[in-house]
């Protein structure tokens, strides 16, 4: 982790509510699609908090996603990832912003991701793992093409991240 990044402060991220909302709306499954069904039955009942679906492109990972986000009882928060996405602050905000629209939390989770205080490592990413860790119900949250996201400032944080999230979710 670069030093650069542990300090770098959180800058107000910058997104259209059209362009956030496309970003964090689960995709509607395409009727002719292929079920998953048995794949997204596996992925339910293992006990790992994650899960990463690898393919190569045009195989059906957000097709399999979509069907299970439909499929789940739990609430499901989604972020579909691109390269511009590829940044910490704006990584972080997004994966809080998902986990907003699906939980209760605390009003002040999003402004300390965009807070100018707040750095991404040393209090955003932790902020965001407590506020997972303390969810009163389990829940499920879905990055679809994560591959695009390569800083290692978002791959540190993701890691943080995941340390937060509850058994059962």
């Amino acid at each position: 982790m670069s030093d650069e990044v542990r300090g770098a402060a959180v800058p107000a991220v910058e997104l259209s509510r059209s362009l956030l909302d496309a970003k964090l709306s689960i995709p509607e499954p395409r009727a002719d699609a292929v079920s998953r069904r048995p794949l997204i039955d596996a992925a339910r009942s293992s006990a790992c908090r994650v899960i990463g679906v690898t393919a190569p492109a045009g195989y059906g990972k957000s097709t399999l996603l979509a069907e299970w986000a439909q499929a789940d009882d739990r609430p499901v928060g989604w972020v579909s990832l691109d390269r511009f996405d590829d940044d910490p602050a704006t990584f972080l905000y997004l994966l809080a912003t998902a986990y907003s629209r699906i939980s209760a939390t605390d009003v002040g989770l999003l402004g300390e991701m965009t807070g100018i205080r707040s750095s991404v490592l040393g209090r955003a990413a932790p902020r965001l793992a407590s506020a997972l860790g303390t969810s009163p119900t389990p829940f499920v949250l879905m990055l679809d093409d994560l591959h695009e996201v390569n800083d290692p400032g978002c791959h540190d944080a993701l890691g943080i991240v995941i340390g937060g999230i509850p058994r059962g979710s």
